[in-house]
């Protein structure tokens, strides 16, 4: 689970007067599981049943 955005600038505010750069990136892909390999982990979950079915389907 991810912070707050609050929280998130906050912390980079301390670490940017530290004198550390802190870019903060902005997330996306989430919606459809496209984020950080979710998409990649959510399809090794599929079964080998629903994977042929997805294979039968797209063809």
């Amino acid at each position: 689970e991810c912070s707050s955005w609050n929280t998130i600038e906050k912390f980079a505010e301390i670490l940017n007067r530290a004198g550390y750069s802190s870019p903060v990136r902005t997330p996306r892909g989430r919606d459809i599981l496209a984020a950080c390999g979710q998409l990649k982990s959510a399809s090794e979950r599929l079964t080998a049943k629903q994977r042929k079915q997805l294979e039968e389907a797209a063809s």
